[in-house]
């Protein structure tokens, strides 16, 4: 058994995620802003640096998978399209930099990344952020986002989980990830119940305006905790198979995947592979 590193431990994926990897007897070493082995603020450099330097320490210097499953919503807020930004970007981005001479030191070490389908079901998203987020420049892609008002949290959210897709996709077949022996892949759910979500779901059954937003928004009016089905059908631990199945020899030849989930493509019965191995 492992010793892994998981983002967001404290609810949704994250924690579906460290209860299926404990279960299969894995050392977890979870990372949350509270309620979690190493707290920290991973919208901030400094919080994602002590993250990074926490759990290096608590593992001893090596790692043999991680998954990233700490992000946010496009909930209302002034400056919320920044800390998207720098939550669901950079606070992958930068812990797996940090950690991937842990990871390297492990045999066969697995990483596994939470993006979203919203990569391809939110359309008109900038181009231009798109590529500023993925080269990791925050400042410039929130300059273009504050153009968008009122969308601008939705448009941040999408655009920063495919800069996501894009970075594990150009990464996962270098020399330095898949060279260094470190299988790193991406899952992008559908609409999952979480309290991500839910904060999604309460603003727009509140009368949020739908102008000028993707139609995906006006649909949240009608999701409901609890659905057994609709739009917004998946439970937090379907996708977690998924994610357990990508951190085991289940998928060792599957580098720089991005695997849609949920919804209709909630994970087959060839997904619920356990973590071992």
């Amino acid at each position: 058994m492992g010793t892994y590193a998981v983002t967001g431990s404290a609810s949704g994926m994250g924690a579906a995620v460290v209860d299926r990897l404990v279960g299969d007897g894995h050392r977890v070493i979870g990372i949350d802003i509270q309620q979690a082995d190493v707290t920290a603020d991973l919208s901030t450099p400094a919080g994602r640096r002590a993250a990074a330097a926490a759990v290096l320490e608590k593992a001893g210097g090596v790692l043999d998978g991680a998954v990233l499953a700490a992000g946010l919503g496009p909930a209302p807020g002034r400056d919320r399209a920044r800390l998207i930004a720098e939550v669901n970007v950079l606070g992958v981005t930068e812990s797996l930099e940090a950690w991937r001479p842990a990871l390297a030191a492990a045999d066969r070490a697995k990483v596994v990344v939470f993006a979203s389908n919203s990569t391809t079901t939110v359309p008109l998203v900038p181009g231009r952020v798109v590529r500023a987020l993925a080269e990791g420049d925050v400042e410039r892609a929130v300059r273009t986002l504050r153009l968008l008002g009122k969308a601008a949290p939705t448009f941040a959210y999408a655009a920063s989980k495919t800069a996501l897709a894009h970075w594990v996709r150009r990464n996962a077949v270098t020399p330095a990830w898949a060279g260094a022996g470190i299988r790193l892949n991406a899952l992008a759910p559908g609409a999952i119940m979480t309290p991500l979500l839910e904060q999604q779901t309460r603003h727009a059954r509140r009368g949020a305006p739908d102008q000028g937003l993707p139609g995906a928004h006006r649909r949240l009016r009608r999701c409901r905790p609890g659905s057994p089905r609709g739009w917004c059908s998946c439970s937090p631990t379907r996708p977690t198979s998924c994610a357990a199945a990508w951190s085991s020899s289940t998928a060792a030849r599957t580098p720089g995947s991005a695997q849609p989930t949920g919804r209709a493509r909630c994970p087959p019965a060839g997904c619920a592979a356990t973590s071992r191995g």
